[in-house]
């Protein structure tokens, strides 16, 4: 489940909050992947609707990886157990 926006490339993000973040001079409200080959919009928006197809394009770029880091929001949340394993 993906919409396809894409900003290739590396991106340091600027701010966040209010359910979006800014980075590159853009604004982006909804989930994000940031990942080795850019920043991805990512339309999931619970912990409980993700499955390991969510996780593809991380795992596609595991070997460019070092440390992968999964924002809940403000609620303490955990993927699937499937998923996690």
């Amino acid at each position: 489940m993906e919409d396809g926006r894409h900003l290739p490339g590396a991106h340091l993000i600027d701010a966040y909050g209010g359910g979006g973040f800014r980075f590159a001079d853009l604004s982006h409200r909804g989930s994000l992947l940031c990942l080795p080959s850019g920043m991805w919009a990512w339309p999931y928006a619970a912990a409980r609707d993700l499955d390991e197809a969510a996780f593809a394009r991380v795992l596609a770029e595991a070997d460019a990886i070092d440390t992968l880091l999964f924002g809940a929001g403000a609620d303490i949340a955990q993927p699937p157990a499937a998923v996690r394993a």
